[in-house]
């Protein structure tokens, strides 16, 4: 028995040192990763270092040349503010002829309106008319329809009486 808790107790202590091991591999491999991870954090560093040093120095030149070019800004302010000036000119004068133009189009519009209103009426009056002289022309044919008969009834009846009457005087 106390041979096997001494195997048991060496193949613990044989695992301890494997993990040990284990873990310094890990960690030794968790350090060289840090490591270059480090390295490339400085190289970064270093090129934006330099990076904002050309930066600096270009800030300096452009200031140079704004300092050079401020007398042809003044210039440059005062030709700006004629522009300005015309601009607003122009924008009001566009302005004016569009209201002008929506004053104009608003009147067409009302005067469109008004003829159409005006030749709805006249077609409407025009349709009354019609009716009205469709009827008549109705009333007229029946009249004259009725007087065509009665004209025809008549000269038939004048016709009879004529031979009634001629007949028997001529046979006579």
């Amino acid at each position: 028995m106390q041979n096997k808790i001494e195997e048991q107790q060496s193949s613990v202590i044989q695992l301890q040192k494997k993990i040990r091991e284990s873990q310094g591999k890990r960690l030794y491999a968790r350090v060289a990763e840090l490591e270059e991870e480090t390295m490339s954090e400085k190289a970064m560093r270093a090129k934006a270092e330099k990076h904002c040093d050309e930066l600096a120095n270009e800030l300096e030149e452009i200031s140079e040349r704004r300092e050079e070019a401020g007398g042809a800004t003044t210039a440059q302010t005062e030709l700006n503010k004629k522009r300005e000036a015309e601009f607003q000119k122009m924008r009001h004068d566009l302005e004016e002829a569009t209201l002008q133009h929506e004053a104009t189009a608003a009147a067409l519009w009302k005067k469109h309106a008004d003829s159409t209103a005006e030749l709805g009426e006249q077609i409407n009056n025009l349709q009354r008319v019609k009716q009205k002289l469709e009827k008549e022309k109705s009333e007229l044919k029946m009249e004259t329809d009725y007087l065509a008969s009665s004209t025809e009834t008549i000269t038939k009846s004048k016709v009879l009486i004529w031979k009634k009457c001629i007949v028997p005087w001529k046979t006579r």
